[in-house]
């Protein structure tokens, strides 16, 4: 008969271990509160009781009262840090979780967890009980025997490493007993433990490896070879023994329990499921109605796997079947499944269905031909009037990709009315988990079919979806329609409960039909313009490189970091030129010179030539090389996507590729948009509308501000008006130098600039930044407190809104950390106002795009890039369009300054901007 088997959690340890293993991406709920460490604990005991199936169990915390080893050393843990404010809410949940499984928590004023954990596993030894030490503490090394073993189970890990007293001897060459000897003599800051200085983990290896104990190596000190070592031994001899008191576990405590107190007891699932529930673990829940045996009823929000009723409508017969139910209906989710992701190049395979829970149709497109099945030609015949039925509401996850599939076949998609994904984003806009698998795992408990189990993990052997049997394409695809649908039901209510229901209906739905056509339209591009600049840039990237192997003296890669690592510091020693000290070498041993790097040596000529050496490379090789080679050879236009679920402040972005990032502070980058020109070159033209300052004006209105009102009010330079106040001159003596450092104030306010930042930004001394920044709250109090309100607004609630009630969530703001805080501030603040010029030009979008339907017009909005829309016009159209373009952005929202745009128009981007 196997021995009984004992496990004693550091639950301390495994709550910091999760906080900090997410801590650059934190684990959030939907209200934006961190649960790392919650979710890393539950976890963590869930794959021992679930999975290790132990006899007994326990959870062992440290208390807050001091213990006896603060009564021998006072400083003991004195430099530990306070638990992060983020971390320290979520420990009450650690509780729950614990009473929830029935497992024993167990807490000792004047003892440390070790203590309990170490009295506990002794007396379990004692019965011929396994102990296993859930943790990764080297203290408890000192524990081990042949009944006493360390689990340490790794975050994400499948499986624990086992630490027993032969891995001890292997790793350190040490018995248990000599562990409590070498904690002495190495110390241990987090604890604070003294230890002997100058004695670190290999020496004091050394030492107990030829002395054997403390005890051994003072009774012959005059033998340690390091006179140092000797020296800081024999005078810190009282910190050694010392610090062995206090890295001593203690085994003979007196305990509130016995081991029969530990033994597992069942627990109620349906406790538990509730307690995930709201947690919202609920990927966790089936494994424990797997572990149970009990199928729990959920939440009516939550998704439970039932019988399917998933059908393949692949005979004519069954197409006009369904046709016949589709139109009769209100509103259906639909998806496509498709060859690939890129719209101008990928055909559609099938279309997806559903209407009711837990049921959904497969059409296929690519049925055999000859096959008495239904053709790819019968299939959109039959469909298209219901999907081109505007009164026939459509949802999906992503629609405009489906939207655009469907377009590729001539199928103009109407009614769009629900998209999950925007729904899910809006609902956490900082979770980068907006798939239809992170929704449906997240709000429903569900994982779906994973892609990967069709086609293959990727690589050489993935299979195309078109290789796939129809029969098992049809699944996965229904379940992506059936899922979408059930996501709906749920992220409607919870769009209700954020209060954002207005601005996904009005402004967030209706924005997907305008970048619909946005990317259907696409741009024309002058091929032959950018093949001369590529020529040029190509010469002067020659010469260029000629010169720096001139300069350096020999031939040297300029692309190479090591060839050019060696060349600027080795060979011309350009730091000792300057007065400056070399950069660091990375972990491969060579040089750095990454941009960072070489600009702090900018003032070496070389160091320049390199530099103006990678900007023109990357302008040619990112934008001048790649832009034609994007154009669709379907369309001849170059089609981006428009991303409405990437920035969490609202903004927009573009892919595939970014236009909104073609650069413009130097003269090589803004040449590029002379390439963006009408398809029709002789009677087209490209208009540019951009707004004037919009931040600076929602920062007015936001703030109230009457001295940033009435400047806008008069239609003031800001800049200018900016600069008097904060550099105390009548605004006529304002130079260009005073109002770019003025420019630099103004939209450095707006992203919470600190007096640092601004020193750094414009390369003043830091009291005088501190100077200008309070110079400008003299000038315009309001801002100052409009910032102060909306963080106090961020403390109480967590979250800020912009004027549409667009709710971001800044769980950092309470943070002990001044940086981490301090940057939650800058989001806060930043996330109002930017947030709140997205809402604006989103609202414009839409309002000109209704315009130019309404009108019948032909021009084009082709690019969005944040507060400038660009158009391709007709020579006909450009007055009605101007005008239209000019009222519909400048009366977008009503605010308290006017809004003010700039309008430019010419033969290509360059000459309209």
């Amino acid at each position: 008969m196997s021995a009984k088997r004992m496990f004693l959690i550091d639950g301390s340890a495994v709550f910091y271990r999760s906080y900090y293993v997410f801590i650059k991406r934190p684990l959030t709920n939907s209200r934006g509160e961190n649960v790392s460490g919650i979710y890393g604990f539950t976890v963590f005991l869930m794959k021992i009781l679930l999975g290790e199936k132990p006899d007994y169990i326990a959870v062992v915390f440290d208390t807050k009262e001091p213990t006896f080893r603060h009564q021998m050393y006072e400083a003991y843990k004195a430099t530990r840090q306070k638990m992060p404010e983020d971390m320290e809410a979520q420990f009450p949940a650690i509780r729950e979780v614990s009473q929830a499984f029935n497992v024993p928590w167990i807490e000792l004023d004047g003892y440390e967890a070790d203590d309990i954990i170490g009295t506990l596993a002794r007396q379990a030894e004692q019965e011929g009980i396994e102990v296993y030490l859930a943790t990764a503490d080297k203290d408890f090394m000192q524990l081990l025997s042949p009944h006493i073993k360390m689990y340490n189970l790794r975050p994400g890990a499948d499986s624990a490493d086992i630490i027993d007293v032969a891995a001890v001897k292997e790793k350190y060459g040490l018995s248990p007993e000599q562990i409590t000897d070498f904690l002495a003599l190495m110390g241990d800051a987090s604890d604070n433990v003294p230890g002997v200085p100058k004695v670190g983990q290999k020496t004091a290896l050394e030492l107990l490896h030829q002395f054997g104990s403390l005890e051994g190596i003072y009774a012959h000190l005059d033998q340690v070879s390091k006179p140092s070592i000797r020296q800081s031994l024999a005078e810190h001899r009282r910190e050694a023994e010392l610090s062995r008191q206090l890295v001593t576990i203690h085994t003979d405590v007196s305990l509130p329990v016995g081991l029969e107190d530990l033994r597992v007891r069942p627990f109620d699932p349906h406790t538990v499921v509730q307690l995930l529930e709201k947690l919202e673990f609920r990927s966790l829940i089936p494994r424990i109605e797997e572990y149970t045996g009990v199928e729990v009823e959920m939440a009516p929000t939550s998704y439970r796997a039932a019988k399917q009723n998933y059908q393949v409508a692949d005979t004519p017969e069954k197409l006009r079947a369904l046709a016949d139910q589709l139109r009769r209906l209100d509103f259906l989710v639909f998806d496509t499944e498709t060859t690939g992701l890129d719209v101008f190049n990928a055909d559609v395979l099938g279309i997806s269905l559903a209407w009711q829970k837990r049921e959904a149709w497969y059409v296929p497109l690519n049925c055999p031909e000859n096959s008495g099945k239904v053709s790819a030609d019968e299939v959109l015949h039959t469909l298209k009037p219901i999907f081109e039925n505007p009164e026939i509401k459509k949802g999906g996850q992503n629609i405009k990709f489906d939207a655009l599939m469907l377009w590729q076949h001539g199928v103009e998609l109407k009614g769009i009315a629900f998209d999950t994904m925007i729904a899910g984003f809006l609902i956490s806009p900082d979770s980068r988990q907006n798939s239809l698998d992170a929704l449906a795992e997240r709000y429903l408990n569900y994982k779906m079919i994973p892609i990967e189990k069709l086609i293959g993990k990727r690589g050489k052997k993935q299979k195309s979806m078109a290789e796939i049997p129809i029969e098992e394409v049809a699944p996965y695809a229904c379940e992506d329609a059936d899922i979408t649908l059930q996501l709906k039901e749920v992220l409607e209510k919870k769009l209700a409960e954020h209060q954002m229901e207005k601005l996904f209906y009005t402004v967030e739905m209706p924005l997907v039909e305008v970048l619909l056509e946005m990317e259907k339209a696409g741009v024309s591009l002058d091929v032959d313009f950018l093949k001369q600049m590529s020529a040029e840039l190509g010469q002067e990237i020659d010469r260029i490189q000629r010169e720096v192997q001139e300069m350096v003296g020999e031939e040297v890669n300029l692309n190479s970091p090591q060839q050019l690592g060696t060349a600027l510091f080795d060979r011309l020693k350009i730091h000792a030129e300057l007065g400056k000290r070399p950069p660091k070498r990375t972990p491969t041993g060579q040089y750095s010179t990454s941009e960072a790097t070489l600009q702090k040596y900018s003032g070496h000529p070389v160091v320049n030539k390199i530099l103006e050496y990678r900007k023109l490379v990357k302008l040619k090789s990112t934008y001048v090389d790649a832009l034609p080679q994007l154009i669709s050879p379907r369309t001849g236009r170059l089609h981006t996507s428009f991303n409405q679920t990437v920035a969490a402040t609202g903004r927009l972005s573009s892919s595939e590729p970014n236009l909104q990032n073609i650069p413009i502070r130097d003269e090589r980058g803004r040449k590029i948009r002379r390439a963006f020109v009408p398809a029709d070159r002789e009677h087209g033209f490209i208009l540019s509308a951009d707004y004037s300052q919009i931040e600076l004006r929602v920062m007015a209105h936001m703030s109230g501000d009457p001295a940033l009102i009435a400047a806008f009010e008069r239609g003031e330079d800001i800049h200018a008006t900016t600069a008097a106040a904060v550099f105390n001159v009548p605004i006529q003596e304002v130079t260009p130098e005073m109002r770019r450092k003025a420019k630099e104030v103004n939209f450095g306010i707006i992203y919470g600039i600190s007096r640092y930042g601004l020193a750094a930004r414009l390369g003043i001394p830091v009291e005088e930044a501190e100077q200008i920044i309070q110079n400008y709250f003299i000038r315009f109090p309001k801002v100052n407190q409009y910032m102060i309100n909306t963080i106090a607004f961020a403390q109480k609630h967590r979250y800020v809104t912009t004027l549409l009630n667009r709710r971001r969530y800044v769980p950092d703001i309470l943070s002990r950390n001044t940086s981490v805080r301090e940057n939650a501030q800058r989001v806060a603040i930043n996330t109002t106002i930017q947030g709140s010029a997205a809402d604006l030009i989103k609202l414009a979008m839409i309002h000109i795009h209704q315009r130019l339907q309404q009108e019948k017009l032909q021009t084009k909005m082709i690019l969005q890039v944040h507060d400038e829309l660009v158009f391709e016009v007709p020579e006909q159209e450009l007055e009605p369009v101007k005008h239209i373009v000019k009222q519909e952005m400048e009366n977008a929202l009503e605010l308290a300054v006017p809004l003010k745009v700039d309008i430019g128009v010419g033969k290509n981007w360059l000459e309209a901007h």
